[in-house]
């Protein structure tokens, strides 16, 4: 069933309905969401907090934004499996931006955080408004994967001193680990003892199933054992208090505080976080087959960041490992994150006291566990063998991180995307057709498919990609220089225009030269499936002569056999 389409019904913005799964939720699925949810509490409890500690907020921050993202995904997003919290990207990037800012003390540092948050919600509610889920289209997935390797090593790096017990330094990845060897010898081996422990708990019991909630386990023995043996008394780091009992609904204070300066940091971070929240929804989405609505991701998105803005949470987002651990543990719908949801609310009220004996080292092996994934060094090998470019950029997108910091590694990463599309769409010309030699009736690229055959004098050009201002001059371009290069006079070229929808006035322009050069040419022009809005504005601009009934075809084979008759006609 496709709930989302059901719900939707003709809602213009199809935003501000509540998510279908409830009215439509079968009663049989309630086991599994609730095995399933008791799991997802499991993992996200030790990683929001281990996130909130990274994003230097107190610990139950992360906690917060848990309560605030979970209960308003559940009631307006539009998938029935993602699970919204926070993530590492989120958290390790929110962090950079503040630092960036040069914080003058704590409480400037949790102004700003909020700040963040908020901007970062804007940005979704404005996009969902103005129908902006289509966005992250335009980031390159091989870039964003390289971005997010990179930033994988910066936070597993960052996360090292308290593996080893040792003081951490501010400054590049290169600092950081030349600090770590110089400090080696004040190592804490308690603490390592602690972290290799931690560390090998999480990756064992993890590859042996993943719905063991092997985090939620390392924090209990992490605490048990602090509070056993008295591990502080041992030079081990501890969390400390963490405040017990809901968070205090409060209406952010900004006036102090110079949004504009905060706004391309927290337009990136929110792009980032869409990125892999869209991602892991439409991946399931695709699974189970129903559809995701991408504004009402977007607005869903924005609720829950503005909601964790005001319970002084991090950045809300869909996360890929949470939402995959919750799928594989049987999860049937939005029921899972309810389930967690309460016992989120139960944690804060009547557990928050016990984290104060968890030991950092347990806090920093969970972030390396949980980023580790994030590592796509296979997927960089695939880049190399079959896309060069793509692969290049992968790598000043995976090294800006490591080499130059985190928010001007993301702005690299965002900017080459950005030039990587217009540059692919500048340059996307056409391809000149032949008829398949394996295939009857079927036209062929004729630089892909060897054997194929041409009609001599005939060119049949496809347009690949739809003619726009920017790379209307270099497809035209092409076109004239498979005129020239032709093995046979040509007298005819067909033009098959059938990606264009639509014609803006600088590409009409340029058509009428090129089809003006034809005419003083003796070269026949034959337009292929032209779309009504196309034929409108060219009748306007390029004029009705180059439009008539001898000129438009429906498709190649109707151009190609008026092409042979006349041809025919003119010898007899």
């Amino acid at each position: 069933m496709n709930f989302t389409k059901k719900i939707h019904g003709n809602n213009p913005l199809g935003i501000f309905n509540l998510n279908s799964w409830i009215l439509y939720y079968d009663k049989n699925w309630l086991r599994a969401d609730i095995l399933a949810g008791l799991t997802v509490w499991g993992m996200i409890i030790p990683e929001v907090i281990a996130y909130a500690v990274m994003a230097g907020l107190p610990p139950q921050a992360g906690i917060y934004t848990v309560l605030a993202a979970l209960l308003v995904y559940i009631f307006f997003g539009s998938s029935r499996h993602l699970i919204v919290t926070t993530t590492s990207a989120a958290a390790i990037l929110l962090a950079a931006t503040i630092i960036d800012q040069n914080p003058a003390d704590t409480a400037v540092y949790l102004s700003l955080a909020t700040a963040i948050v908020f901007l970062v919600g804007i940005f979704y509610l404005i996009s969902a408004v103005i129908k902006l889920g289509f966005i992250t289209q335009f980031i390159s997935r091989p870039v964003m994967k390289g971005f997010f390797s990179g930033l994988a090593i910066y936070i597993i790096i960052n996360q090292l001193p308290k593996i080893f017990g040792i003081e951490r330094i501010s400054g590049s990845t290169i600092d950081q680990l030349g600090n770590l060897f110089a400090s080696l010898g004040h190592t804490n081996f308690v603490t390592l003892l602690i972290s290799v422990s931690a560390l090998g708990l999480l990756y064992i019991l993890g590859s042996i199933n993943k719905r063991i909630p092997v985090g939620l386990l390392a924090l209990a023995l992490g605490i048990a054992a602090s509070a056993w043996f008295g591990l502080g008394e041992y030079g081990v780091k501890v969390v400390g208090e963490i405040n017990a009992g809901l968070p205090v609904f409060v209406i952010p204070h900004l006036k102090d505080i110079n949004l504009w300066i905060l706004v391309p940091g927290a337009v990136g971070i929110a792009l980032v976080v869409y990125s892999e929240s869209l991602g892991a929804a439409e991946a399931l989405a695709d699974k189970h087959n129903y559809e995701i609505n991408s504004n009402k991701e977007l607005f869903a998105l924005s609720l829950a960041n503005l909601g964790s803005s005001m319970f002084g949470g991090l950045i809300a987002g869909g996360s890929m490992s949470q939402t995959a651990t919750a799928e594989s543990a049987g999860a049937k719908s939005q029921m899972t994150s309810l389930v967690a949801l309460i016992l989120s609310f139960i944690t804060i009220i009547a557990f928050s006291l016990v984290f104060k004996n968890l030991p950092q080292a347990i806090l920093a092996s969970i972030i390396i566990f949980a980023v580790s994934h994030l590592v796509k060094f296979k997927d960089i090998r695939l880049y190399y063998k079959y896309e060069k470019i793509e692969f290049i950029l992968c790598l000043i997108a995976f090294f800006g991180v490591l080499f130059i910091g985190v928010l001007k590694g993301l702005i690299i990463a965002m900017a080459l995307s950005l030039v990587w599309f217009i540059y692919k769409s500048i340059h996307e010309s056409g391809s000149v057709l032949g008829i398949s030699t394996s295939i009857p009736g079927r036209y062929v690229d004729i630089k892909r498919h060897s054997g194929c055959k041409t009609i001599p004098g005939l060119i049949i050009y496809r347009v690949n990609s739809p003619i726009y201002y920017a790379n209307a001059k270099y497809i035209i371009k092409h076109i004239e220089n498979e005129i020239d290069n032709s093995e046979h006079l040509v007298r005819a070229l067909a033009l098959d225009l059938g990606v264009n929808d639509y014609l803006d006035i600088t590409s009409a322009e340029e058509l009428k030269k090129l089809f003006e050069k034809f005419k003083s040419q003796n070269i026949n022009l034959f337009l292929i499936d032209v779309h009504a809005p196309v034929i409108k504005i060219a009748k306007e601009i390029i004029g009705s002569k180059y439009l008539s009934d001898k000129s438009l075809f429906a498709n190649i084979d109707i151009a190609v056999d008026y092409y042979k008759k006349s041809k025919k006609e003119k010898h007899e």
